[in-house]
């Protein structure tokens, strides 16, 4: 298997909490606007990183149900090593198939679906219902070692890969350097 492109280059701060606000006010009508709680939990989690962190320079990725279902390997982020500061998730309000995100620390574009990477796989959240919202978030940054890449399944620690927008997530992540 190829490797996957390096993380894209990191940007001011204000530019990525400038996006990070216009996909959590914006919302489509498939995937509405983020609740009052998950603005504000990303409101403090930009306070916390400008006034105990110095403001990183950070990078916006965004997350949709389209990206996340080519063909076997998800959404590639990058390879090499990055921190995860922040992660919103809404399931499409279409379908309440069970959809689980699941984070992949892998620098490769191996099949995801064919059952190979559960070894590495360091997160996965549920959307069970319709319009279900997630969040993570973690002042520190989860450190990804080897390369990140996002995945929508069907099956919490499993292969079942979301075939169908529908059924899958919309939303964006938030990493910096490591």
């Amino acid at each position: 298997m190829a490797d996957l492109a390096a993380m894209a280059a990191l940007e001011n701060a204000n530019k990525v909490w400038q996006r990070v606000n216009s996909a959590l006010a914006g919302g489509t009508a498939a995937v509405p606007g983020a609740s009052p709680l998950a603005q504000k939990a990303f409101r403090d989690l930009k306070l916390w990183l400008a006034t105990q962190k110095g403001n990183p320079d950070l990078r916006f990725t965004p997350i949709s149900a389209e990206l996340l279902l080519t063909a076997d390997d998800g959404l590639g982020v990058g390879i090499g090593t990055t921190k995860i500061y922040g992660i919103y998730l809404k399931k499409r309000i279409t379908n309440g198939t069970d959809a689980f995100f699941q984070v992949i620390d892998e620098g490769t574009d191996a099949n995801i679906y064919g059952g190979a990477l559960t070894a590495s796989i360091v997160m996965a959240l549920p959307f069970l219902l319709a319009s279900d919202e997630a969040m993570y978030l973690n002042p520190a940054g989860l450190s990804i070692l080897v390369g990140l890449r996002f995945a929508s399944t069907t099956t919490a620690i499993g292969t079942t890969a979301s075939t169908l927008a529908a059924t899958s997530l919309d939303g964006f992540a938030i990493t910096g350097a490591p």
